[in-house]
């Protein structure tokens, strides 16, 4: 997915691949975020990721992605609030 598609009321945020045909990605769907695991046969919607995590990452980051934080530190961030 060689740039990401956008609507008004839809966007895809980030994403990174993780074998040939799966990815993990980051979706925006009005006001809410969504964490969806997506192969060539299904999409699994894994997480709805609060405003605030993003947000609280995104003042953290040294400025790389103006407007987003990268999507390996929500990720990283994601997994380390599962284990605790």
């Amino acid at each position: 997915m060689i740039g990401y598609c956008s609507s008004p009321n839809m966007k895809v945020v980030d994403r990174i691949a993780l074998g040939q045909d799966k990815s993990l990605v980051i979706t925006k769907v009005g006001t809410k975020y969504f964490l969806l695991g997506v192969s060539s046969s299904s999409i699994n919607m894994l997480k709805e990721i609060p405003f605030e995590d993003l947000s609280n990452l995104q003042q953290t980051e040294n400025k790389e992605a103006v407007g987003m934080p990268q999507f390996k530190n929500v990720f990283t961030d994601l997994l380390s609030k599962k284990k605790h």
